[in-house]
């Protein structure tokens, strides 16, 4: 196993380096986490923010390189941060009705492909749309929406998520693919499961937030209706009160919206609601030599799953997968509450 190093402008090779048994690797889609390496090399020929390749490996991993620390001149230790901390930026946004995954990629390439700064520019970064999902996203005019929590709610939402690949040409990498598509569905882990050890379930203490109430303000002229939007089981967001997947319990929260509003109502309740309903951690070890949950075969970060407790039925998504000096075991996080201090200060910063 080893870790390439590639510019970032140009993904020309820099060096190279061996990987030795002291790694870990933690890929999150809920606080972008560094990734460390320790290599018995110094004087690596790489910068800061070059992008970093793990060769070896039977999953496609791609980073940035954050820092590189020599110890006692014989070996240094490297930090990685995901590739997608490349989209934790705020972009600006408006109103789109139509296929979503077409509104996620012409954001991207906004960004990296087709900038008015061409420094920003990203030659060999190429965007793909797999699937057609269709929705409608609601502002009062022009915004700014960061990238990766936007992200965040088209896959809650409406089940749509990036993933990215490397390109090969000639044996030499040349290229890096954003494929944007449908989220998977359907896998359903049993807590009993002979592969999982370690099992640990969270909840936040609080209950989920599962209706949003708006009321008219008093100077409205067009629009004068109290609007009741409801997060369902299922992680979708309605009007229908009587849908048979409603919460059992009401937990709402109320705001006054103006005639300019009203239109942006379900962006804004998704928002609400949607932030809420992953509120727990479900976190184990899971044994990669199976044939029933095999880690990026069909079971990948983004993935929504149902997990089955023993007292609970947890509708979810795969938040967090790493490996720690070896691949014989993976461990998994479901949901995206997070236990560790370090991780709770992260998401408040981020959020």
């Amino acid at each position: 196993m080893e870790l390439m190093f590639l510019d970032f402008k140009t993904l020309s090779y820099k060096d190279n380096a061996i990987v030795g048994d002291d790694f870990e690797i933690v890929l999150d889609s809920v606080v972008y986490q560094k990734s460390k390496f320790t290599v018995n090399k110094v004087g690596i020929n790489a910068d800061i923010g070059d992008i970093v390749i793990l060769r070896g490996v039977s999953f496609s991993f791609i980073g940035i390189l954050d820092t590189m620390t020599v110890e006692k001149d014989i070996k240094t230790e490297v930090e990685v941060n995901d590739f997608g901390s490349l989209f934790d930026l705020d972009v600006l946004v408006s109103s789109y009705s139509g296929n979503l995954c077409t509104f996620l990629s012409n954001l991207i390439k906004a960004t990296y492909k087709t900038n008015s700064n061409s420094k920003q520019n990203l030659s060999y970064l190429s965007v793909y749309v797999y699937g057609s999902i269709t929705g409608s996203l609601t502002y009062d005019g022009s915004e700014l929406a960061n990238l990766s929590e936007l992200s965040e709610t088209l896959a809650k939402s409406y089940g749509i998520r990036y993933t990215y690949s490397l390109v090969y040409s000639g044996g030499k990498i040349t290229g890096i693919d954003v494929n944007i598509g449908a989220v998977t569905k359907g896998l359903v882990i049993k807590h009993n499961l002979p592969v999982i050890t370690d099992l640990k379930i969270a909840d936040s203490k609080k209950q989920i937030t599962n209706k949003i109430v708006f009321y008219p303000k008093d100077d409205n002229s067009s629009y004068r209706s109290v609007v009741s939007y409801y997060l369902l089981t299922d992680g979708t967001v309605t009007t229908n009160s009587y849908s048979d997947k409603r919460y059992p319990y009401v937990k709402l929260v109320s705001e006054f919206y103006s005639d300019s509003d009203y239109s942006t109502l379900l962006t804004k309740a998704q928002s609400e609601l949607l932030k809420s309903n992953l509120e727990h951690s479900i976190e184990f070890n899971l044994s990669v030599d199976n044939d029933i949950i095999v880690p990026f075969q069909n079971f990948n970060l983004g993935d929504f799953v149902e997990f089955v407790g023993e007292s609970k039925i947890y509708e979810t998504m795969v938040t967090q997968l790493s490996f720690k000096n070896g691949f014989y075991s993976c461990s998994v996080v479901l949901g995206e509450y997070r236990v560790k201090l370090t991780d709770k200060i992260k998401l408040l910063q981020r959020r």
